[in-house]
């Protein structure tokens, strides 16, 4: 095990305040505070450790052969969001090229530097004009022991202070047992994002 401080893993957690990713943060770090470099493998992540967050997780991955970030495991809310499945497909194909160019350019920058990412704020747009606030985290795992990390694990969670029927219309249901709570917020000045991107030289340092 590595001697090491956690001492910007602790603000980062204090960060997200009572936050609902609490449970995927906490797992994480402990397979990471013993792990090379502090990048988990896959197979040492314990879905069950986050249970209730399931509807929320995603997990993506870099393609060695082409380089492409490519969705492997989509939770139901996430997929709901974005009108279907979303497993099997590109990152660079679920969204507008400006929203891509972004994001993918973050999911670059974690895995290569590697980092964690910690936003507040806006998670989504639909079509209609409806803004989606919450937290996202993303996480850097790698597939192999010895290999550069190559996926990050992540979740996309509502705030729980609105119950929507809008819910139903994206086809999301609760089978999972988790509550479908979500917060709507049409207004103009929701469209913000709070950003904290930490590399793990500074998480665990």
């Amino acid at each position: 095990m590595q001697d090491v401080s956690i001492t910007g893993a602790v603000a980062l957690r204090d960060r997200m305040g009572k936050s609902a990713v609490h449970p995927l943060f906490d797992h994480w770090l402990d397979r990471a505070a013993v792990s090379t470099d502090f990048v988990p493998e896959r197979r040492a992540v314990d879905p069950l450790a986050f249970h209730r967050l399931l509807p929320y997780i995603w997990l993506i991955e870099r393609d060695r052969t082409t380089d492409s970030l490519r969705y492997r495991l989509v939770g139901e809310w996430v997929a709901g969001v974005h009108g279907g499945a979303l497993k099997g497909r590109e990152l660079a194909a679920t969204a507008s090229p400006v929203v891509i160019q972004d994001a993918e350019g973050y999911a670059r920058r974690l895995l290569e530097t590697p980092a964690a990412l910690l936003m507040t704020g806006l998670l989504y747009r639909l079509s209609d004009g409806t803004l989606y606030r919450g937290e996202r985290l993303a996480l850097p795992l790698r597939s192999e022991p010895d290999a550069p990390p190559d996926a990050l694990l992540g979740a996309s969670v509502p705030h729980s202070n609105d119950r929507s029927p809008l819910s139903k219309v994206m086809g999301v249901g609760t089978r999972s047992g988790a509550a479908m709570d979500l917060e709507i917020d049409r207004e103009p000045e929701a469209d913000t994002v709070s950003t904290h991107f930490v590399p793990l030289a500074e998480l665990f340092g």
